[in-house]
């Protein structure tokens, strides 16, 4: 993870099980018995910028596809919302709480598309 602070999506939280296919994260919360897509588990609707790479990028940067993996102590996994583009945990691995330095309030830009969070 850089030094410059991102604005990233928490999306599993310590003790969660976790995998990704195409794009779309899957999570087993600490202690349930059933997986739930981020969009089940997301207290507000949003949207995912996912379009078709070409089948050569395979491989390169974030991957789409995730084995399972359970998440330890103290310890978030992040997506950026643009999947192809962004930077996040499947590049970084999971990152610690120390880590997680803010949360975000107000959407104010464009002016078009003021938002509280």
């Amino acid at each position: 993870m850089t030094g410059k602070a991102q604005l990233r999506r928490v999306l599993a939280l310590p003790g969660d099980t976790i995998y990704m296919r195409d794009y779309v994260l899957y999570v087993k919360p600490k202690d349930e018995d059933h997986y739930l897509s981020e969009y089940e588990l997301a207290k507000k609707p949003y949207n995912l910028h996912i379009y078709s790479v070409p089948a050569e990028w395979d491989g390169m940067g974030a991957c789409g596809d995730m084995n399972e993996m359970v998440l330890e102590k103290d310890f978030y996994f992040v997506l950026a919302d643009n999947r192809i583009d962004g930077t996040d945990s499947r590049i970084w691995g999971p990152i610690s709480a120390d880590k997680i330095k803010g949360r975000a309030l107000i959407e104010y830009f464009p002016f078009s598309k003021i938002r509280i969070f």
